[in-house]
């Protein structure tokens, strides 16, 4: 598949995310949007909690455990860090997987 084709099957991706996390009532604060100069797919807040979402596609579920590489992890936990630090309110990191079907799996991200 080449690089624009990728691009776009992510972007429908983050948009099946993001259309599932209004629906669930939360609002959408920023998306891909760079900060420590990590992109950030989806930062989301409901009351004063908030999520920072990392979006992936997947096309079979035994993918799921090799997505999110541990120096990923670590540049989201830095980001959801510094956001703490700006705000009064909690953040959680998760990882959204979403397959073929667009069907969606959310993990926590510890």
């Amino acid at each position: 598949m080449n690089k624009i084709n990728t691009k776009i099957k992510g972007l429908l991706k983050e948009e099946a995310v993001v259309s599932y996390l209004e629906e669930e009532g939360w609002t959408i604060i920023y998306r891909n949007k760079k900060i420590l100069g990590v992109e950030i797919d989806i930062l989301a807040q409901k009351n004063k909690e908030k999520i920072l979402v990392e979006v992936k596609s997947i096309y079979s579920e035994d993918q799921i455990e090799k997505i999110l590489k541990n120096k990923q992890k670590d540049r989201l936990k830095k980001v959801a860090e510094s956001l703490l630090s700006d705000s009064h309110s909690s953040i959680q990191l998760f990882l959204a997987v979403v397959n073929h079907k667009n069907k969606i799996h959310f993990f926590e991200i510890n």
